[in-house]
């Protein structure tokens, strides 16, 4: 089982004073869904320096849904920590209403900062909707 926290997002090699702060965001955090239909969201971080620290080099994160609106999540990884099949290792636990993501990169920090932009999506969520309405996305805290 994977610990849950919302932040827990490991920035390798910070080194000076950051311009801006980094961010995590869903995207959309809300959307109308009908019953049926797939829905997509997309969990992201911002406020990172192109080619440079800071950069992620691990995260376990949960997004909150409404589950009598939406079932069946599944998680696709990006690739900016790494290949996931051969670069990094991940997780996934999906409970009632929750979703839970974790990604440890075993790329060195040069090589994520070569791949990581300034902002970028961690992984890409998908779901069934499992009635119509609109269902609004959160992170646990």
């Amino acid at each position: 089982m994977i610990r849950t926290s919302l932040t827990a997002f490991v920035l390798v090699a910070i080194a000076g004073s950051l311009a801006a702060a980094p961010m995590l965001t869903i995207s959309p955090v809300s959307q109308p869904v009908f019953e049926g239909h797939t829905v997509d969201v997309s969990v992201g971080i911002s406020g990172l320096n192109a080619g440079g620290p800071p950069g992620v080099g691990s995260f376990d994160l949960t997004v909150l849904y409404n589950p009598s609106l939406l079932s069946s999540p599944t998680v696709t990884f990006s690739t900016f920590l790494g290949d996931p099949v051969t670069e990094a290792i991940t997780g996934t636990t999906a409970g009632t209403g929750s979703i839970e993501a974790a990604e440890v990169s075993l790329l060195t920090s040069a090589q994520l900062f070569a791949r990581q932009p300034a902002s970028f999506s961690l992984f890409d969520l998908s779901f069934i909707a499992a009635a119509s309405g609109t269902v609004t996305f959160s992170f646990q805290r």
